[in-house]
């Protein structure tokens, strides 16, 4: 499995050619947002992204082009602890 990844800023899910599976967000210092790959080219694959900060900046997890998360183009976290578990069935992206 891919390690945790902790991110202070923007962030777009597997971009850096690593494989991402747990993301780790700390916007103390400004909101962010965290870009879910394509659904068609990601198919049953998963991604978690929690928010690990107290702060009041929330963190927007986001989705690429028309793809849809449970119909909505994002979800935003914004307690600290705050996290969704995402799978694809390579047409959208679904909360577990």
């Amino acid at each position: 499995p891919a390690a945790a990844r902790t991110v202070a800023g923007d962030y777009a899910v597997d971009s850096t050619g690593a494989t991402d599976f747990m993301i780790l967000v700390d916007a103390s210092a400004s909101p962010k947002t965290v870009t879910l790959p394509a659904a068609a080219d990601k198919t049953d694959r998963m991604y978690c992204v929690k928010k690990i900060d107290p702060s009041a900046n929330a963190v927007t997890v986001a989705t690429a082009g028309n793809d849809r998360l449970d119909g909505a183009a994002s979800r935003t976290l914004a307690a600290q602890w705050d996290g969704v578990l995402v799978r694809s069935n390579g047409l959208a992206w679904y909360i577990l």
